[in-house]
């Protein structure tokens, strides 16, 4: 070993001088620290290694930190490898130093031993001496243990049950536990009082005895075990008791509080098993006395003297003597956290003093009194056991909840902070020290606040949340930690994520811990102390339900990297302080409901590569401030209600691929600098109202694959999307529908050769299609429907074999249909409806075996339907409408076994309906009116169970209504007007309980059906309409009818109809046409006619009607059409019709060939401005203002008052002479020309009032 001066002077650590050299003959030395705090200690290595390094003591104890991660301890005995070569076990450790953390069990216990044994031998003689005694009061003393032991017990534990009965519970009940309970507390209040003022010790005073007492006194000790194992048992049964069934329904369990009185049972267990030194189950405490003789005691204090006591030499106590708690709580009030056990010597005067004058007392109960003292010291030991530790903890922890939560979140009972901190205080966190783990227990907090926030309990995956495991393993699939153990990723949604986020992902060596979740059902609100988890880098809860408002506070996670709360429900405005993360790469808020600006401070965010704010109703216009993201990759703005133009700012995100403003409301003109931005792949502007012309600059952008301006004002040719250079041969997609585009299809698009999606529909398109379409070989979309294009479908459309749908409706196309579209083999859908296209169909159209739809409807297509479209048996609409289709329906349709729609109205197809067609079981609509077809309707047709529209009319049909039709119960439209059938409506008509509208539902029966309306048909109360017109019905109308309470139409005219009409009618309140004219329908108008206030047109003319017109007709403000002429009525007419009549120039009045009707219409004379509508004539009704004109014979004629709205043809004067015309000024000049009277109604020399003489003239 080197011996040299330098050597031994300085540590070649620290560089910190040593003591002084010691004597290296010494082996393996360490010199013990002194009380300077500058003192170094030297430390040489055993001589019997390699190793020749001299160290200071301080630096081996940091190296032995550094390598073991423990407090830092060096515990005697303990080999320690050298921190300079690595030599294994180069120093032992013969001390340890102890000036901030409390050592082990004294070092040198063997020696303490030996110190104790004279005492041990000493309690055992006493022990022996009172064998006798205890002999003799064992039974006794047996029961006072057994009592005492149960008092200590449950002195707090069920009393903290007791009063849990009050708390405040996750679900709302009463939180007591099982009702037998109750008999432990009545012993608990009687035996308090029983054992009250028998400690006569000092308050706060310890007393433990060191090991030995008499065999007698063991067994009472050890009945006292036996105790505390029942005790456990009782406690069990209260934990249990959450799964017990209660009178109220609730679960049945006390606090959270009570789980840590279980955590603190299990300790105190714990402790009493290590200090049984003889027998196990044997409690090792003995009471003070032997026959009125005090013993020392053991008094654990500070190290300061206290008075009439002397220390135990060598004995000291740490956890493995006394349990965790009150550890804690002794060390605070030690001077050097160092516990040191004093001997307390009793003070025989107060002894002497108080035993005088009870001496008798003692001697007789002397052992009765000697077990209540050991109940109180015991109880005294668990008192500050239990009770001194949790006010402590609790008065910690809210200090820590405080930190991040308010004092008001905190005291409201069922909040989820509250719910959070009881859980905090519970037996699942009894592990953390508060003052030690303050960090993770803050943490915890957090996350439980989190999960009561968001209706934890109905997450679809929960894991082990909330369990006693560390927070980073309660839901390993959204929830990851870093090594510190704090929380970076929470991940309890669906993260929206691409190629660049997994670059962004992998970089920051977060992928490994991330695994997506679509949804995990989080509903409620976010808690505000998220925005404390300071290193968390990942915040993820998309596609919940979260409601309320993003706060403030998430400004504070200075690491977050991924923020995404997109598809919930929040609300409210995005907050300034997002502004502050400017670590944050993605943030997205799309689909929610957020209102207000976007903040100007988001364009700090200067590492922002997403930005995906689309779905919400953000508005005013897009901030300029954005333009500063220069590290933007996408900006999704989409969805929202922004106004304004696109600032030319936008144009300076170089890196930006994705731009996405679709569905708002910007106006103006795209920014002239988008060029710039050659890195944009991705363009969708639709749905806004820019007004521009098709900007000339697209063809710039080489990148480019997506580009959408439809539903926006874009005008002028389509030239400039190409610019007459090479266009952007990457685009993949383009829409431009629904603009106001002229001119013509560019030639140059057919060099567009990766295009999938062209959409040109809706604009005013002209010329023709170009045949260079055919070169888009990859067109899996073409949609140029609703445009003016001319000429004919090109047939190198055949060359685009990969074409799935073509819509060319809606054009000015001709000629025929091309047969080389039958190469389509991969057409779904095609399209050819509204043009004038003629020829028949080509039988080619058979080999696109994948259609689903063919539409030819509105075109001149003549020929027959080929049988080769049975070949389409994927087909799913078929309709060729409107058209000049001939010859039958071909047999073959049947194969078409997946069609809904059979669609070829307007035609004219004959022949009979093929029974083969109620196989198509997915049939929905079926309609063939307005063709030549015959025969009967088939009966097989009541198959068609999916059948919803049944459409026959206008047709020759005969035969009667097949009673099958009454198994289509989910038929909403019936027709089989204007056909040939005959017989009555078959009662199974009412089975149709879904009968009413599609757009207008009805059930029109014409032709000459007989019989009586069935009185089942008001069991239809879905049904809108109900016509029934130009039959031969008799009987009476239905009062069962009054249930169609939807009925908007009833239509019964032109039939053999009697009766009166129903009261029940007045029940239709929804109906609108009432029409039951020429019948034999008798009696009185209902008064009740004047409930149907939707009522517009009521025409029952040409009946048998009798009585008074009722004035409830009044009532009816909608009516614009009442006819009831040609009927009996009698009586005056009610002066509210009058008015009502009058009042509008649009309602017609027809009471005509009433000849007992009978009013005055001067009112309506003197105001009516247009008479045209009414109808009075062959009544009673006069106009009494009219003078010499006959307004009751001509009542048209009629100019009330003044005349100035005659319009009569009166051309002579009263004396006979002929008017001069208006327009002519011989033989009279006058200025009363048509030019200068327009309104006046100047014509021919028609007698006219225009300057309101008093009379016409």
């Amino acid at each position: 070993m080197d011996n040299s001066t330098d050597k031994w002077r300085f540590c070649p650590l620290c560089s910190q001088p040593f003591t002084s050299a010691p004597d290296t003959t010494v082996d393996d030395v360490v010199v013990p620290d002194s009380d300077d705090d500058e003192v170094r200690n030297l430390v040489i290595p055993v001589p019997s290694v390699a190793c020749s390094h001299l160290l200071c003591l301080s630096c081996l104890q940091q190296h032995q930190q550094t390598i073991n991660d423990d407090a830092g301890n060096l515990t005697a005995g303990t080999f320690v490898p050298c921190p300079i070569c690595s030599e294994e076990d180069a120093f032992l450790i013969k001390n340890c130093k102890t000036s901030s953390v409390l050592c082990d069990l004294l070092k040198t216990v063997q020696e303490q031993s030996l110190q104790n044994q004279d005492l041990s031998l000493q309690l055992q003689e006493q022990s022996l001496q009172n064998q006798d005694l205890s002999l003799q009061n064992q039974e006794q003393s047996l029961q006072i243990q057994e009592q005492s032991i149960q008092i200590i017990e449950l002195q707090d534990i069920l009393k903290t049950v007791q009063e849990s009965k009050f708390e405040e519970r996750k679900d709302g009940c009463e939180n007591f536990a099982l009702d037998e309970l109750e008999e432990e507390f009545v012993k608990l209040d009687e035996a308090k009082e029983t054992i009250s003022g028998q400690d006569k010790r000092e308050e706060g005073t310890l007393l433990l005895t060191e090991n030995g007492i008499n065999q007698e006194q063991s067994l009472q000790i050890q009945e006292q075990s036996i105790q505390i194992i029942e005790l456990q048992d009782i406690l069990k049964t209260v934990q249990e008791s959450k799964f017990e069934d209660r009178k109220d329904g609730c679960e049945n369990f006390a606090s959270d509080e009570l789980e840590e009185e279980f955590v603190t049972l299990d300790e105190t267990k714990e402790t009493i098993a290590r200090q049984d030194k003889r027998e196990e189950g044997t409690l090792l405490l003995t009471e003070n006395g032997n026959q009125g003789v005090q013993q020392p005691t053991v008094s654990i204090a500070n190290g300061t003297n206290q008075p009439g006591a002397y220390p135990i030499p060598g004995l000291q106590l740490n956890s493995n003597n006394i349990n965790d708690g009150l550890q804690s709580d002794l060390a605070e009030i030690s001077n050097d956290n160092i516990i040191h056990a004093y001997v307390v010597e009793p003070t025989p005067t107060p002894v002497l003093a108080f035993a005088e004058p009870l001496v008798s007392f003692f001697e007789k109960y002397r052992w009765p009194l000697r077990g209540l003292v050991v109940a109180a010291i015991v109880a005294t030991i668990v008192a500050l056991a239990i009770k001194i530790p949790t006010v402590r903890r609790t008065k910690s922890l809210t200090l820590i909840a405080l930190g991040v939560s308010n004092q008001t979140s905190l005291d409201l009972l069922g909040g989820p902070q509250k719910m959070a901190f009881n859980w905090i205080l519970g037996r699942n966190n009894a592990k953390f020290d508060p003052s030690k783990n303050q960090a993770q227990i803050k943490q915890r907090y957090i996350l439980a606040t989190l999960f009561f926030s968001t209706g934890g309990f109905d997450w679809n995956q929960t894991g082990n949340m909330l369990s006693s495991d560390g927070e980073c393993a309660w839901l390993e699939q959204a929830i990851n930690c870093k090594d510190d153990g704090s929380v970076a990723i929470i991940q309890l949604g669906k993260l929206s994520i691409d190629m660049y986020c997994v670059t962004l992902l992998l970089l920051t060596s977060l992928l490994s811990q991330l695994i997506l979740l679509e949804s995990n059902n989080l509903h409620g609100s976010l808690p505000s102390e998220v925005g404390y988890l300071e290193q968390l880098q990942v915040f993820a809860i998309g596609s919940n339900n979260v409601s309320g408002a993003l706060f403030s506070e998430l400004g504070f996670l200075n690491n977050l990297r991924v923020l995404n709360v997109s598809n919930n429900q929040m609300l409210g405005e995005i907050p300034q302080s997002f502004g502050d993360l400017t670590s944050l790469h993605l943030l997205d808020l799309s689909s929610n409901n957020l209102d207000r600006a976007i903040p100007t401070t988001l364009g700090n965010l200067a590492n922002l590569r997403w930005l995906k704010l689309s779905g919400n109703k953000l508005s005013s216009g897009v901030p300029t401030e954005l333009g500063s993201l220069q590290n933007l990759i996408e900006l999704r703005l989409g969805s929202n209600i922004l106004s304004g133009s696109i600032p030319t700012e936008i144009c300076l995100l170089l890196q930006l691929t994705h731009l996405d403003m679709s569905e708002n409301a910007l106006t103006g003109i795209l920014p002239s600098q988008i060029p710039a931005l050659r890195h944009l792949q991705w363009v969708d502007l639709h749905s806004n109202d820019i007004n521009d012309a098709i900007p000339n600059f697209f063809s710039y952008l080489k990148e480019l694959t997506y580009l959408d301006l439809s539903f926006n004002r874009f005008f002028n040719q389509l030239i400039g999307l190409t610019n007459g250079v090479s266009p952007p041969k990457k685009l993949a997609e383009l829409r431009l529908n629904d603009n106001q585009l002229t001119s013509t299809i560019p030639r140059d698009f057919g060099q567009f050769t990766q295009l999938r999606n062209l959409a040109l529909d809706n604009n005013k398109i002209e010329g023709t299609i170009p045949t260079e379409i055919g070169n888009l070989a990859e067109l899996q979309s073409l949609d140029i429907s609703m445009n003016i294009l001319s000429g004919t479908i090109p047939s190198t459309l055949g060359n685009v074999t990969g074409l799935g749908v073509l819509n060319l409706e809606n054009n000015l196309l001709f000629g025929t249909i091309p047969c080389e579209l039958g190469y389509l083999t991969q057409l779904q859908s095609l399209k050819l409806t509204n043009n004038n296209l003629y020829g028949s169909i080509p039988n080619e159209l058979g080999n696109i075996t994948h259609l689903q739809e063919l539409w030819l409807h509105n075109n001149q297509l003549n020929g027959t339907i080929p049988t080769e479209l049975g070949l389409l048996t994927e087909l799913i609409f078929l309709g060729f409408e409107s058209n000049n289709i001939t010859g039958t329906i071909p047999r073959e349709l049947a194969n078409l076994t997946y069609l809904q729609f059979l669609w070829f109205s307007l035609n004219q197809v004959s022949g009979t309906i093929p029974n083969e067609i109620a196989s198509l079981s997915e049939l929905v609509l079926f309609a063939v009116d307005f063709n030549d077809l015959t025969g009967t309707i088939p009966k097989e047709l009541g198959n068609l169970t999916n059948l919803y529209l049944l459409q026959l009319s206008q047709n020759n049909l005969s035969g009667t209504i097949p009673t099958e039709l009454g198994k289509l119960t989910g038929l909403q439209e019936l027709h089989l007007e204007h056909t040939l059938l005959s017989g009555t409506i078959p009662t199974e008509i009412s089975n149709l309980s879904q009968l009413r509208c599609f757009s207008t539902s009805t059930i029109a029966f014409a032709g000459k059906l007989n019989g009586t309306i069935p009185t089942e048909l008001g069991k239809l109360t879905s049904l809108n309409e109900l016509k029934m017109e130009n039959n031969a019905f008799t009987g009476t109308l239905p009062t069962e009818l009054g249930n169609l309470i939807q009925l908007q139409t009833m239509q019964f005219l032109n039939n053999l109809i009697s009766g009166t009409i129903p009261r029940e009618y007045g029940n239709l309140t929804s109906l609108a046409t009432f029409l039951s004219f020429h019948n034999s329908i008798s009696g009185p108008i209902p008064t009740e006619i004047g409930k149907l206030n939707q009522v517009r047109f009521i025409e029952l003319q040409n009946n048998l009607l009798t009585g008074t017109i009722p004035g409830e007709v009044g009532n009816l403000m909608n009516l614009e059409e009442f006819n009831v002429s040609s009927n009996m009525l009698t009586g005056p007419v009610p002066s509210a019709v009058e008015r009502m009549a009058f009042n509008s120039s649009n309602f017609k009045l027809n009471l005509q060939d009433n000849f007992n009707l009978f009013g005055d219409f001067s009112y309506a004379c003197q105001n009516r401005t247009n008479l045209q509508n009414i109808n009075v004539n062959n009544t009673n009704i006069s106009c009494s203002c009219c003078g010499d004109v006959a307004c009751v014979s001509d009542p048209l004629n009629c100019g009330c008052g003044q005349q100035t709205e005659y319009r009569g043809t009166i051309a002579t004067t009263v004396s006979g002479k002929t008017c001069q015309a208006w327009s002519s000024q011989s033989p009279q000049i006058h200025d009363r020309t048509p030019a200068n009277f327009p309104n006046a109604g100047l014509e021919s020399n028609f007698c006219r009032n225009p300057d309101g003489e008093e009379r016409a003239w």
